[in-house]
């Protein structure tokens, strides 16, 4: 047992003992690889108080459409905009999402909601030398939590709809992680709201946050938006260098083993870093609240394809410790290129724990299993914000000379829903049979997830788990069903 339980350590000395032990302590290292997430040494959350995500931040509303307030001899001026009490006057929300507040200040605890693009609202009242006015709701779909009072910065308004982005598929397609089952799957959307069916486009294996009893390990639940991409990521402590790096050494070939990845020649030199490349090809920044939880690749090279994945999923590594993250969801190289590359800045996604159900038993929407996306990896913005994405086409048609590709391939997409059946307790949690990765209880489950339409029916975060993102009851209408949907 004192092999096992020797830890990272171990990772320096494996050369010493038989194949078999050598296997079993690979896993072990594995372990060891995924702890960059949720470490204070990473940057928190990029600061976007009104909308929850920098890329909508940025979007403000013109100037000469958002109500204003204007000084004479130092005095507030209200009556270029409230020439009535309350002003007349209906303003629309100009950007895809405006949190709601309960006072007209910035702090973790007073959003009651959020309002989405060309919501309709009439102003109460300017709150003097601030960007806050108070609101009247005249229409929105989206559920506001009562209070007395709601606050809005003035700066998203518009008394003018947002055509633009309304003529726009603000985002085409959406993410949802049920961490269960440690299943992530992308949907193109059918309909804005929940009355319609969404379609599959991608299912895929993740690992997610281990289990732990104080929770710091495991993954947090809620609705998020992906803030920026970085390509080849590395923590804000440098313990996990980048993946690729023209400063480092060159990483471990294909098919390397996991040792491979922490030995000392392919790490920086003189530093205290453990693992090179543990998030991969790419990492989705996400916002608000992520707790430093982002979703990332892993180590190995895309002809490994999900075998740093399935490493988790093995007895003899959970038998003895558990393989995951400290709370990122974690996927192979292969997955995330192409989540890049249907995923733009911006895109709306879930981190559910949910019972799976299919709404359709025969899949009738389904009639293939999976199609083929072809990719290049290149060399190319390494940490950048948004960095270049792999997709062959893109890169062929930006003449990436050869030099700069790093790998070529073609990633197996899967989209045919499939369905982890949800067993209670801690033997839910095995792996390999997982639909209940921190084995919950029935009694702790709410609702269902209908895998092949995308929605949610009668759904809540269990009571006992992490929840981020814009709140614990804060979910999408296009995610939500209206009602139980009756299986055939």
């Amino acid at each position: 047992m004192g092999l096992f339980l020797s830890g990272f350590a171990m990772c320096y000395k494996s050369e010493v003992v038989g194949r078999s032990s050598r296997n079993l302590i690979a896993l072990i290292c594995a372990a060891t690889i995924l702890g960059g997430c949720g470490k204070k040494s990473d940057s928190e959350d990029a600061p976007a108080p009104h909308t929850g995500n920098i890329v909508f931040e940025n979007d403000k509303a013109p100037a000469s459409e958002q109500p204003s307030e204007e000084k004479e001899n130092g005095q507030i001026q209200k009556t270029t905009v409230l020439r009535a009490a309350p002003d007349s006057t209906t303003y629309y929300v100009h950007i895809n999402q405006l949190n709601v507040r309960s006072s007209p200040e910035e702090n973790a605890v007073n959003i009651v909601g959020r309002l989405v693009l060309n919501d309709e609202v009439k102003i109460i009242d300017i709150v003097p030398n601030s960007v806050f006015v108070q609101i009247e709701i005249s229409h929105s779909s989206e559920k506001i939590a009562a209070a007395e009072k709601y606050f809005v910065s003035r700066e998203y308004l518009s008394d003018k709809k947002n055509v633009v982005k309304a003529n726009e598929a603000v985002s085409r397609y959406f993410m949802i992680q049920n961490i269960a089952t440690e299943k992530l799957r992308v949907y193109e959307k059918g309909c804005e709201q929940g009355s319609c069916p969404h379609k599959l486009v991608l299912e895929a294996d993740m690992a997610a946050g281990e289990k732990t009893s104080n929770r710091e390990r495991m993954t947090s639940l809620g609705y998020f938006h992906i803030d920026n991409w970085i390509k080849f990521y590395q923590d804000g402590g440098e313990v996990y260098p980048s993946w690729y790096d023209p400063a480092l050494p060159p990483p471990p070939g294909p098919h390397a083993g996991v040792l491979s990845w922490t030995s000392r020649s392919v790490l920086p030199k003189n530093s205290t870093a453990k693992v090179r490349g543990a998030f991969g090809w790419y990492a989705a920044m996400v916002s608000p609240n992520s707790h430093n939880q982002w979703t990332h690749g892993t180590l190995g090279w895309g002809v490994d394809k999900d075998k740093y994945i399935r490493a988790t999923r093995g007895f003899w590594a959970n038998l003895f410790t558990d393989p995951r993250s400290h709370g990122c969801s974690r996927t192979d190289n292969e997955t995330i290129a192409y989540v890049r590359h249907l995923l733009p800045a911006g895109t709306p996604f879930m981190k559910v724990y949910a019972i799976e159900e299919l709404a359709d038993s025969t899949l009738s929407r389904y009639p293939e299993k999976t199609k083929n996306w072809d990719y290049i990896m290149t060399k190319r913005g390494v940490r950048a914000s948004n960095g270049e994405e792999a997709d062959r086409a893109v890169i062929l048609a930006l003449n990436v000379p050869k030099a700069d590709w790093l790998e070529e391939g073609t990633y197996t997409v899967h989209i045919m829903p499939t369905v982890k059946k949800f067993k209670s307790g801690s033997a839910g949690a095995v792996a390999s049979k997982n639909g209940n990765v921190y084995g919950l209880d029935q009694s702790e489950m709410r609702g269902q997830f209908l895998v092949d339409e995308g929605r949610l029916v009668n759904y809540a975060h269990p009571a006992n788990l992490s929840v981020g993102g814009y709140g614990r009851d804060a979910m999408p209408a296009f995610a939500i069903a209206g009602a139980a949907v009756t299986k055939p």
